[in-house]
Parts: structure tokens; C-alpha cells; sequence
């Protein structure tokens, strides 16, 4: 009776989790005496209701059982702590069931043999809350979760990660921060559009949850970049505009003007040359 316990990421930033529970063992270290009601017959089968049973692996159960089977209602708890309390199907969580991680996880929701399967909700003990899909034990499909320091997430899981299209509200040290667009692999990637809490706005691609491509970033004091980025800063082709009319056409590298490019001043001269990091060069 192995076990596969909940497990998250180490970052912190997704809780990613294996829903799982170990399948009852057949034999009870005593005789698993038959001394309790009748719940349900059928012609060749009957369900039953017993006394407490240890298996042979520290496992105890207390619940229905059908062909020496745990079968119907139960509790299991486990040798590490952890406890399974609802539906078992031969020995496996089937239907619907609250299993408690000795880490103080808890999920509550469908089973299908014996892995969290539909629609189920996973309180971590850190204060985080899962509510959404699981197949197979992992989070897949659309869901909401609420982070312990009050991040919302909202969008699509794939085994296990977010995936697909979602929107993060960001609290703690970026209180107020919003992102809407594609995930990969529990990062930004893809089509999205990052607003901070101080104005500043991206839309663009992302690769990695850095902005990465072609992208249009605006600052709180009006100016405007719109070109390529790569790793979170301007690099490639792209042009810089200010409010006052003054705009830089040309080479960007780590955020700079570097390389050939024009620049035209608020009263409309043109200039036309190279940059070094920022300056004009010739």
C-alpha cells in the first residue's frame, strides 16, 4: 500500500497537486470478524458493517466492506497520519471522499479509483484554497485559487499546472498588479497583458513569464515603447515616443538605444546614426 503524497512547487508559486490515496490491503492482521448489520444484499453479494480492523500494514478501517473487501462508507487512517473519510469501491476511493494529509492538506471532492477525479476542493495548511478539476489526481481543467497572501488565479490547470488562459490578481509585495492573458507550464507564455499597481502597462508576448517579443509598454509618465523585448527589456527593433513629440526609431539593447537608429526632437528635426548604450555615437 504505497502512498503518493500531495506535493506543490517549490517556488511557491503554483501548488500543484497529486491527489492520492493508498488502496486498502486485502488481509487484516486479525480475522476481520462479521458481527455487525446487513446494509445491502443482492443475490450473490452482501454488504456489511464491522468493527474496527488493523491490516498488516498499520492501516485501520472502520466502515462497509463487501467480499472482505472495505466496500460503501468508511474511514481509513493511514500509519503516517493521514485519514480518508467517504465512498470505497473495493478497497479504492470511489465516489465521493475528504482524505487529510498528515501535512495538513485536505481535499474534499470525487474519487475515482483512488486518485481526486471531478470537481474537488484542496485547502493547503499554508492557507491556500484550490477550488476547480482534477483528473487523475492532478489539477486539470478550469479553476479558481486563492493563494494564502490573497492572490487570485482564475483560468486553466494541465496536469497539474496552470495552462492555457487565465488572469492572476496579485497581492502581498505586488498588491494591485494584474495579468490576463496565456499561460505555459505555470508561466506567462504567449499572448498577455501585465498592468502594475503604478500604471505602467505591457501587452505583448511573453515567454517564461518575462516579456519577451513583440510587445507595446507604456509608463506612468506618458512615454511609449513599442518593439521587440527579450528577457524583460527592450531589445530588437522598436520605437520610443514621449508626450512632448520626441520619438527614437531604431536598435534597443538591455532597455538602451544601441545601434543604428533616428531620433526627432519636439520641434521635428531629424537626426539619423549609431548609439552606445543609451548615447549617440556618431
Amino acid at each position: 500500500c504505497s502512498r503518493a503524497p500531495f506535493y506543490r512547487d517549490d517556488d511557491g508559486g503554483s501548488q500543484a497537486a497529486m491527489i492520492c490515496r493508498p488502496a486498502a490491503c486485502k488481509r487484516c492482521v486479525n480475522d476481520c470478524g462479521k458481527d455487525v448489520e446487513v446494509v445491502h444484499e443482492s443475490p450473490t453479494q452482501v454488504r456489511e458493517s464491522r468493527k474496527e480492523q488493523t491490516f498488516e500494514n498499520g492501516m485501520k478501517y472502520v466502515g462497509q466492506w463487501l467480499d472482505d473487501m472495505p466496500d460503501g462508507e468508511g474511514l481509513q487512517v493511514f500509519p503516517d497520519g493521514g485519514k480518508y473519510m467517504g465512498e470505497l469501491r473495493m478497497g479504492k476511493a470511489e465516489g465521493r471522499g475528504t482524505f487529510e494529509h498528515p501535512n495538513g492538506d485536505v481535499y474534499v471532492g470525487p474519487w475515482v479509483d483512488d486518485l481526486a477525479d471531478g470537481e474537488g476542493t484542496c485547502m493547503y495548511a499554508d492557507g491556500s484554497v484550490y477550488r476547480g478539476e482534477w483528473i487523475r489526481g492532478r489539477q486539470h481543467g478550469q479553476a479558481a485559487m486563492t493563494f494564502a497572501d490573497g492572490t487570485k488565479f482564475v483560468g486553466q490547470y494541465r496536469d497539474g499546472v496552470k495552462h492555457g488562459f487565465g488572469t492572476f490578481h496579485f497581492a502581498g509585495k505586488t498588491d494591485g498588479c494584474i495579468y490576463e492573458g496565456e499561460f505555459k507550464n505555470d508561466g506567462f507564455s504567449g499572448k498577455g497583458v501585465y498592468v502594475w499597481e503604478d500604471g505602467r502597462r505591457y501587452e505583448g508576448q511573453w515567454r517564461d513569464s518575462a516579456m519577451d517579443g513583440y510587445g507595446v509598454y507604456t509608463f506612468p509618465d506618458g512615454r511609449s515603447y513599442t518593439g521587440q523585448h527579450l528577457d524583460d527589456k527592450r531589445d530588437g527593433e522598436g520605437v520610443l515616443q514621449w508626450q512632448d513629440g520626441r520619438m527614437y526609431k531604431g536598435q534597443f539593447r538591455n532597455n538602451l538605444q544601441h545601434g543604428t537608429g533616428s531620433y526627432r526632437d519636439a520641434a521635428g528635426r531629424l537626426t539619423k546614426g549609431e548609439w552606445r548604450n543609451g548615447k549617440r555615437a556618431s
